[in-house]
Order: structure tokens, then sequence, then C-alpha cells
């Protein structure tokens, strides 16, 4: 079942990366909104994530919105985590077969229609929630861990 779920969702994305992106330049001076991609179950992670959303608003005042968005694959969410405002947690039983958020999530589909400037994957490994959101996501600018798989 997991293996004929994963091959529907490779799929998706995939037809969503052949259908190619805007080309176009931008830098943090010129960026206005940044969203960051983190996973949960790594503590080192969800602190890179929370510390570089500091940054980016300390350091660049032309960014005047920074969110970011955990995903664990735990049922319960660590104890390290705190609640940080712009930060967005989500959990396996909150998406939906093809691995994007459920009707429901509201905060997670509003992500989903928004554009950010850029977009940052913190997570080293390939989630496929996350490969989701980020084929889904109409970001102008995407960094993150090269993949052969994205």
């Amino acid at each position: 079942m997991a293996f004929f779920r994963k091959t529907i969702a490779n799929r998706k994305i995939n037809k969503k990366i052949k259908e190619g992106a805007e080309v176009s330049a931008l830098n943090l001076e010129k960026a206005k909104s940044v969203l960051v991609l983190f996973q949960l179950d790594i503590c080192e992670e969800y602190v890179q994530a929370v510390k570089l959303m500091k940054d980016l608003k300390k350091k660049y005042p032309n960014i005047t919105e920074v969110k970011a968005v955990g995903y664990s694959e735990l049922k319960e969410i660590p104890t390290y985590f705190k609640e940080e405002e712009n930060v967005i947690l989500y959990q396996k039983n909150q998406v939906n077969w093809f691995f994007l958020p459920k009707k429901k999530e509201v905060e997670l589909n509003k992500i989903l229609n928004e554009s950010p400037d850029i977009l940052i994957d913190l997570s080293g490994n390939s989630i496929y929630p996350f490969r989701r959101l980020i084929t889904e996501i109409n970001s102008k600018f995407k960094v993150g861990l090269y993949s052969a798989l994205n």
C-alpha cells in the first residue's frame, strides 16, 4: 500500500517539476517573504529554523514576512518545541493520501496558496510531504539540499 501511495506521489511531483518555472533573479535584498521548511523530529533543524527566521528579520528589513513549516512523523509533538510566531507544525495524520494537507488544515492550505519569494528547505531527507509542498508552492527561488528526486 505504501509503495503504491509513494508511486502516485512521485508521478504527481515529477509532473509538476516538468511543467517548469519562471526564470528570474532574486536575492535577499529584494525578497519580501521567506518560507522555511524543517523536520521537527530533528531538534537541530528546529533550532536552525527559528534562528534563521530571527536572523532574516533582523538583518534584512525589506523581508516583511518569514514563516516556517515543520513536519513530524511522530505521534506527539516533541517536548523541545516551543510555540513560535509564524511557525506552523503538521504531522503525518494531517496529510491526505497524496501527501498534501487535508482540506480541514486551513493554515497549511493557506501556505500552498501563498507565493513566498524564497523557499528554504532545511530538511536533509527526502520527506514526501515536504516534496509535495515544495512542488506545489509557487516560490520564485527555492533552496535546499540537492536530491536526484527533485
